[in-house]
């Protein structure tokens, strides 16, 4: 599509369509008769509004946008398709507007002009008008123009604007960054505070260009990743990615790990964000939300001299910084024969030997073709080990390494991806990970099994009962608000009737927020788990395919059956949750993201 006038005269259409195939008009340009009819005339329709994009005068460039440069030139996302200035000629610039927007284009009138006079450019008067759909094309193509001809652009810029982001988002203690490419040449930069997904600070709500966030997506993988990792050199829209970047990014103490898939409109790259200072203490496990009882199992479990420890939740639930503490509070860290097999490698562990594998690798060796895991792994295990920590159980591969290292008589851990501790077997036994459910319940191989994830804490400053936080929903009067308050109503009867605790005890979220919490009415995260150490019961149970009984008997057996009791003995994460709602910690609408507390079965 061009933007040039168009005529009346075939040859000259003809002309300018073989001119455009060869790519002679990567920019637009302008006669002086162009020039001199844009100047004196602001007639281009009959009311004076360009209605056709056939219509709109020739230039050179599009100098507004949501991220400009130059900061007096941007204009937030929801006017970028109401208001334009246009580049006519190094020296010469226009403004176009949409009409029926005026109230609101109109204070950048004024702002845009100052900006393009401070560097050179004179604004013709009078503006032009045209119709928002004419606005919305000349951008888009300017956009893909500007993609087209640079490619994903400038490395440096890209790199200025990753760093950039990665640094508000340690600033803000988020522990992901999401860049992803929407429709209409836009991107957003969200980042993952307290369990919440928001906009990432410092930009009009998060929002980019779609070039933004692919000159940031490709510096990060092709200038910042580590080339130890999964980096295959080179950026790819349409490729699943991942590699993990350290020193080069510049920013002291944090590691990235960055992955990024295709999408409907383009790529989108989820970074996590991680400390990596060697020296730096863990959290404690009481810090991080485990119960006292939960504690005493984990020291128990640190007194095995084999058996597999299952560090075991959803993305994101702080597996891997269990995992960590499990091993530096260790009674025996620091004087027994400790290692890390993993892919990748996410924290550094000072008496730790680390083995960074890429299981996708495979490399030759005297008996023929075998993968590096496997490799490390018999390595390792002529390597005197006492502890071995597999990483992520993911496939046959690491799943085989884990039961053959708790069957040789050592201890070994591991992370698996699982919505509850009831069911780990079935996530085991899975044909692509490849164990039995006869030795997974023979009683030598598991030592414990710790579910967990992660609930953000209220906002000790700004939580409210039940009647305030009703009134302020209330207050902001629409079909998402009310929809809350009849399911707070819903919920404070299940608290009242079900559990027997008394629904005006609790504490809920201020959708307001405050100064402390920044607005977003929680501040912190905390750990509500389910820890197992199995039984005979618990093994029998489950070696005949009852895993929904084992878990129920476990419940009777251990539970001390009291929600308002700390004591998590024999409890599932639900219950733990609802301790923590109790005690005016989180939301108790956080709680049924394990379940309907309806369905619990109550022991008396």
């Amino acid at each position: 599509m061009s933007f040039f006038k168009r005529t009346k005269n075939k040859d000259s259409e003809q002309n300018f369509a073989d001119s455009e195939q060869r790519g002679e008009h990567s920019t637009f340009r302008v006669d002086a008769t162009s020039l001199k009819k844009i100047s004196e005339s602001d007639k281009y329709s009959d009311d004076g509004v360009i209605k056709q994009i056939a219509d709109f005068p020739p230039h050179q460039d599009v100098l507004t946008h949501p991220q400009s440069t130059n900061i007096s030139l941007r204009v937030p996302v929801d006017l970028q398709d109401k208001i334009l200035a246009i580049k006519l000629d190094p020296t010469r610039a226009r403004i176009v507007f949409d009409p029926a927007e005026n109230d609101a284009v109109e204070p950048y009138f004024a702002v845009i002009q100052t900006a393009l006079g401070s560097i050179g450019i004179s604004v013709l008067t009078p503006h032009l008008r045209a119709e928002k759909s004419v606005i919305r094309s000349v951008r888009l193509n300017s956009e893909k123009k500007a993609t087209t001809t640079s490619g994903l652009g400038n490395k440096s810029d890209g790199a200025n604007l990753f760093r950039e982001w990665v640094q508000i988002a340690k600033n803000e203690r988020a522990t992901d960054l999401h860049i992803r490419v929407l429709d209409g040449g836009q991107s957003e930069v969200t980042m993952r505070v307290d369990g919440e997904l928001e906009p990432i600070t410092g930009s009009y709500r998060g929002l980019f260009t779609s070039r933004d966030a692919l000159n940031a997506m490709k510096s990060a993988y092709e200038v910042f990743s580590d080339r130890h990792s999964n980096n295959h050199g080179t950026f790819s829209e349409t490729s699943t990615l991942s590699s993990m970047i350290d020193s080069a990014l510049g920013i002291p103490n944090l590691r990235l790990r960055f992955a990024s898939l295709r999408g409907l409109y383009g790529p989108k790259a989820v970074i996590r964000l991680l400390p990596s200072n060697v020296n730096e203490k863990c959290m404690s496990f009481q810090d991080m939300g485990f119960a006292p009882s939960h504690i005493d199992m984990f020291e128990r479990a640190q007194r095995l001299d084999a058996g597999a420890i299952a560090q075991m939740g959803v993305t994101g639930s702080g597996k891997t910084t269990a995992a960590k503490t499990f091993v530096e509070t260790h009674p025996k860290y620091g004087s027994s024969a400790m290692y890390q097999v993993a892919d990748p490698i996410e924290y550094p562990i000072y008496h730790m030997h680390q083995i960074y594998v890429q299981r996708n690798l495979m490399v030759l060796n005297e008996s023929g073709k075998k993968d590096v895991y496997s490799e490390a792994i018999e390595s390792l295990l002529r390597s005197d080990p006492d502890f071995v920590d597999v990483g992520e159980v993911r496939d046959v591969l690491s799943a085989r390494a884990m039961a053959n290292i708790a069957k040789s008589g050592h201890v070994s851990m591991f992370t698996l991806h699982v919505d509850s501790v009831s069911g780990t077997i079935n996530r085991l036994t899975d044909p692509k990970i490849g164990l039995t459910r006869s030795e997974l319940t023979s009683g030598n191989l598991i030592g414990l099994l710790c579910y967990q994830a992660l609930v953000p804490i209220l906002c000790p400053h700004c939580k409210l009962p039940q009647h305030e936080v009703s009134h302020a929903l209330r207050k902001i009067n629409t079909e998402k608000s009310l929809q809350e308050d009849r399911y707070i109503t819903y919920l404070c009867g299940v608290f009242n009737e079900k559990l027997g605790i008394d629904a005006s005890i609790l504490r809920w979220k201020n959708p307001d927020g405050c100064e402390h919490c920044k607005k977003r009415g929680a501040k912190g995260l905390t750990i509500c788990a389910e820890i197992l150490m199995p039984d005979d019961d618990w093994l029998d149970l489950s070696a005949a395919n009852k895993d929904r009984e084992a878990i129920r008997v476990w419940r009777k057996n251990y539970s001390d059956k009291q929600f308002t009791s700390e004591n998590m003995n024999g409890k599932l994460v639900m219950e733990h949750a609802i301790y923590k709602a109790y005690k005016g910690l989180i939301d108790p609408r956080s709680v049924e993201r394990f379940g309907q507390i309806s369905s619990l079965e109550v022991f008396k």
